[in-house]
């Protein structure tokens, strides 16, 4: 999750004033045979007691793409509509910085 959260501050810095918004979205567990055909023992067993089915879990990322009081905010983690603190090193700026710089070499983009 810190990873993806580091991301998406990175990519808000990177778009701002572009009108684009970025965010992460932690969807919770997910009910989804399909998705965890792989997945064995206790993992499978907690998910799928556990879970929601997908349409619940696809409540946030869809409210929060369309609900007009969220269209300006972003870089930053939601879940169940609301917005998270930022993790542990969520605010290490020089950890943000290296972790794009290997993703985009990684990626071959630069």
């Amino acid at each position: 999750m810190l990873g993806r959260v580091l991301l998406t501050q990175e990519f808000a810095e990177r778009l701002r004033g572009s009108n684009v918004v970025v965010n992460a979205v932690h969807p919770d567990l997910i009910k989804n045979k399909g998705l965890l055909q792989d997945v064995r023992g206790p993992s499978r067993w907690l998910t799928n007691t556990f879970g929601k089915p997908a349409e619940e879990a696809a409540a946030t990322p869809v409210w929060l793409a369309a609900s007009p009081e969220t269209a300006a905010v972003t870089g930053k983690l939601w879940a169940k509509r609301k917005e998270l603190p930022t993790p542990g090193m969520g605010s290490d700026l020089a950890a943000r910085k290296r972790l794009w710089v290997e993703c985009t070499r990684l990626a071959k983009i630069l």
